[in-house]
């Protein structure tokens, strides 16, 4: 039923569409990604934007170093790219393979995978190798890896890969049969630069930092000079001697290796960082570079007064600042209490979180900024649901790079969710339990950024966490990694896979750049960019929604933006401070 309002309103609006400025400007031919947070594929942006999968973990068959073949490894995470002479459409993509399993061919525990990828005829596929199309690492020389997680490119043309999940006994390590078979001692013969004579315990020898060749797919070196963790990566700096590492616990330690000489870390000293009590600077602490302060670094860092944080994800370097992805934890418990009584010294912007109990509560994370002139470590971005109607829902960042295209310069942020309730995916994912990761690129010139300034590029297939993104040399191409989705979905979206996505390069201006008015006409402009679907107003308004029946279905308050990216095709009208109509039409 129509009151008399509701019909003068209709027919105000239906008499103001008519205008020819009252319309919005035409959509480009630009698939805008799906936000109903049901899918059971990955989503990108539509065409131009296109993508490829490379390879799919315990599906495509991978040779090992002696020439056998067996399926290749699963639970892809760390993507690296090194340019085959210097090229971005030709190089070995690296990944992680973040498991603890037993197999016979390419070895127990973790592992990692190259491929050769070759853009051409306007796709990215995987090129032959003479040692296979697809290859698998071999970690035998140095004892295996468990749980390659995150990782880093140095800067020449190596990388390391992080080993999380540190175990505490070669039981643990055995995993109820699916693991490490082989739990005899492992020698160690030299550490920082001088030999020595020890054996560790099988799973003493897992959880460090390890150094490949891609080209090779042979193991460099496993580097016990950077400490015994919860390894999830960092960042290699180009001075080719300061390795920045990441600790994903909680407590989680902030660390750094300094090399004695550039171009290898075979010796160096680690610290671990301290925040000033002001939060403004910050010191190094000097560990002591033996083998025994190495197997147990988190407790003597925190000893000695280390900055806690809660459970440290990736890592990356822009201009001086480092950006680290804080993932959270839904409840810390007595964690930091511990660590605190034990040495520690919370971080700043946490100890503002603390309950009465000394737990903290920290259910979306955020991306911190460390100036590595100055040592300040402050909160760049806090995570959680966006407002004035976009659909934005950041949490448990995870997997962190950058990008420059067209002048500007972008992080680019993956979820790893560990939870879907207290608005960390939308409300209907919330009420049908499913996990719906996602990546944003983050406009690095905005100087105090929102959840609502996120830019959705993928949505990942339903289960799946999305890590991994790397970018060719150019920026044009990305990398990333859909990993362990629902093996409820179709095939190919319900094992791990590598996903190559390309052809955003020329649109990234018209992607992200909010417009400019003239702000002559008198009234409340509006457009819309067709790339995000995201309609913006040259004025502070009370935006109202309506559909062609007249029947009001949103309201936001005092917003200059509106996320319309999840309403469906058709006509749709907006009044602006309850006067000025514009008519909308999503293609």
């Amino acid at each position: 039923m129509h009151s008399r309002k509701s019909k003068a309103v209709w027919a105000a609006l239906a008499a103001l569409a008519l205008a020819p400025e009252a319309f919005s400007q035409a959509f480009a031919p630009f698939t805008p990604i799906d936000t109903n947070f049901n899918t059971t594929q990955h989503l990108v942006p539509g065409s131009p934007v296109l993508s490829a999968i490379l390879i799919r973990g315990a599906t495509d068959t991978a040779t090992n170093t002696l020439g056998v073949k067996g399926l290749a490894k699963d639970v892809n995470d760390f993507t690296g790219y090194v340019p085959i002479n210097g090229r971005s459409d030709s190089g070995y993509v690296i990944i992680n393979n973040e498991q603890n399993t037993r197999d016979s061919v390419h070895g127990d525990g973790g592992g990692m995978t190259v491929v050769t990828a070759q853009f051409k005829n306007n796709t990215w596929s995987v090129a032959n190798h003479p040692g296979g199309r697809v290859r698998s690492v071999n970690f035998a020389p140095v004892g295996g890896t468990i749980a390659n997680c995150g990782g880093m490119q140095t800067p020449w043309g190596t990388v390391l890969t992080a080993e999380e999940w540190s175990q505490g006994s070669n039981t643990a390590i055995h995993s109820n049969g699916n693991g490490y078979r082989d739990t005899a001692d492992w020698p160690v013969t030299s550490f920082n630069g001088a030999p020595v004579n020890r054996s560790l315990k099988r799973y003493q020898n897992l959880n460090w930092m390890v150094e490949v060749n891609p080209a090779t797919a042979q193991v460099v070196k496993k580097h016990y000079n950077m400490g015994r963790f919860d390894h999830e990566g960092g960042t290699a700096m180009a001075d080719g001697k300061t390795v920045y590492l990441t600790d994903d616990a909680t407590p989680g330690v902030f660390f750094k290796f300094v090399s004695d000489t550039v171009g290898n870390y075979n010796k160096g000293q680690l610290y671990a960082y301290q925040q000033s009590a002001d939060g403004n600077s910050g010191t190094w602490l000097t560990l002591p570079m033996n083998l025994d302060t190495m197997l147990n670094v988190r407790a003597v860092a925190i000893a000695r007064g280390a900055t806690l944080f809660t459970r440290l994800e990736w890592s990356e370097h822009v201009d001086g600042k480092l950006y680290i992805a804080e993932t959270g934890n839904d409840a810390s418990g007595t964690a930091h209490r511990n660590g605190v009584r034990n040495g520690g010294r919370l971080a700043k912007h946490l100890a503002a979180r603390l309950n009465a109990d000394s737990s903290i509560t920290d259910y979306y994370g955020r991306v911190l900024r460390f100036d590595v002139a100055t040592n300040k470590m402050d909160v760049l971005l806090e995570g959680g649901a966006g407002t004035g109607g976009s659909t934005n829902h950041l949490a448990s960042p995870d997997g962190l790079t950058a990008v420059e295209l067209n002048g500007k310069k972008y992080l680019v942020i993956q979820e790893d969710l560990i939870g879907t309730s207290q608005g960390r995916v939308s409300p209907a994912a919330a009420a049908a339990n499913r996990v719906i990761c996602e990546l944003y690129w983050l406009d690095l010139s905005i100087a105090t950024p929102t959840v609502n300034d996120l830019k959705r590029m993928v949505v990942g297939a339903n289960g799946a966490e999305i890590t991994g993104a790397r970018f060719t040399p150019d920026g044009k191409t990305m990398f990333v990694n859909i990993q362990h989705p629902s093996s409820s979905n179709p095939a190919p979206y319900n094992t791990s896979y590598t996903l190559a996505v390309w052809g955003y390069a020329g649109q990234t201006s018209a992607l992200f750049d909010k417009p400019k008015f003239n702000k002559k006409s008198g009234r409340i402009e509006m457009q819309v960019n067709p790339l995000t679907r995201f309609a913006y107003f040259s004025e502070l308004a009370d935006a109202e929604l309506f559909d062609t029946a007249g029947r009001r279905l949103e309201r936001h308050r005092q917003v200059t933006q509106m996320d319309v990216a999840h309403l469906n095709a058709g006509s749709y009208f907006l009044r602006l401070n309850g006067r000025d109509v514009h008519k909308l039409v999503l293609q």
